[in-house]
């Protein structure tokens, strides 16, 4: 990825970095959401307005935690060379940047960096992004480092795992979850939406394949789950940058509604499921200020991934959520196809 523009800040910032720090650890404490729905839905508007206009050269606004407003001005269509192979520059999405990144306490993606720690940017929960395409200097052609595979074996490749998924014991025991046979939970009610972060592309090799379709077997078993139990359409979307033409065909016939960066966000509620797989964004985080799901399937909590997980750390409010709110269940998923997820059910009443 690449950082869009920077172009102006509303406010003067002179702070120096300890003061920056010092005012964010205030502002942070006083429970100031650093995401909100607001702020992330003005960005989808401000860049389909764009698109749809082709004017590039416009602006997009972001709102610090400080009050300060920055300006980013998109890159789209923008080739940027180097000595072989160049990139041009696609889509715009939002870079999200969790509390101990700004914090100085992990370090910032390439795409991030010029904006998380600078006065100007400093005290932004979010800048502007581009994804990019590697292209040939020299032709302009894209290249492509996978070979994609045919569709039929994407298609018997997910049916193989898809039927693995279903003989193992965390099916059984999400299904138990789900039905509402587990004495220590009570499934919240009225839930109509599965929302899915970071399941991988069935594009890439066998693990991740392999993988990627256990993951997205999960999904629609839990689509499966909700249906039978409540009798009521359960809508699923979906959210991978890494997602391929073949994805979202594939997915598209199962009835998974792929939305692209940051719009899953958007349909993220008290009514829906969340499931993030170690999610290249800050998932956990920009749920813990926007609502508190019925459902969260996940990363399991500790204080020592908040030092490794650059991309989807936890933090105090995370921690205060899952305590409060929720009750985790375990279940007995594969490590290897999903690490070390959980599942969160939320407390009765809410």
């Amino acid at each position: 990825m690449f950082p869009a523009t920077f172009v102006l800040r509303t406010k003067g910032c002179g702070n120096s970095e300890a003061t920056r720090r010092e005012q964010l650890q205030q502002i942070y404490a006083s429970g100031v959401p650093f995401f909100t729905k607001t702020a992330i839905r003005e960005a989808v508007r401000a860049f389909d307005s764009i698109l749809i206009d082709g004017h590039s050269e416009k602006s997009v606004f972001i709102t610090g935690v400080d009050g300060a407003t920055v300006a980013f001005r998109l890159r789209v269509g923008e080739i940027v060379s180097g000595s072989s192979t160049a990139f041009i520059l696609k889509e715009p999405r939002l870079c999200y940047h969790p509390i101990e990144m700004m914090m100085g306490l992990i370090q910032p993606c390439s795409a991030c960096s010029p904006s998380v720690h600078d006065h100007e940017c400093g005290y932004l929960p979010m800048s502007v992004c581009h994804e990019a395409d590697q292209i040939d200097a020299t032709t302009r052609e894209v290249i492509q480092y996978y070979p994609m595979p045919p569709k039929t074996e994407i298609q018997e490749d997910f049916i193989k795992y898809y039927g693995k998924w279903r003989a193992s014991e965390a099916f059984c025991r999400l299904k138990s979850i789900f039905q509402g046979r587990v004495d220590s939970v009570k499934l919240p009610t009225g839930i109509n939406k599965v929302v899915a972060f970071a399941l991988g592309s069935h594009a890439f090799g066998q693990s991740e394949r392999a993988a990627s379709a256990s993951q997205h077997a999960l999904v629609l078993s839990v689509r499966g789950f909700l249906q039978a139990k409540g009798g009521t359409n359960v809508t699923c979307y979906a959210q991978d940058p890494d997602y391929q033409t073949v994805d979202r065909v594939m997915l598209s016939t199962l009835g998974v509604t792929v939305l692209d960066d940051p719009r899953a966000l958007l349909e993220i509620d008290q009514e829906s499921v969340v499931v993030a797989i170690h999610p290249a964004i800050p998932v956990r985080q920009i749920v813990a200020d926007i609502t508190r799901p019925a459902v969260l399937i996940w990363h399991r909590d500790t204080y020592k991934r908040r030092l490794l997980e650059t991309n989807d750390p936890t933090s105090p409010r995370v921690e205060r959520m899952l305590k409060e709110h929720y009750v985790e269940v375990e279940c007995p998923f594969d490590s290897e196809l999903f690490r070390d997820t959980t599942v969160y059910v939320r407390k009765l009443p809410f």
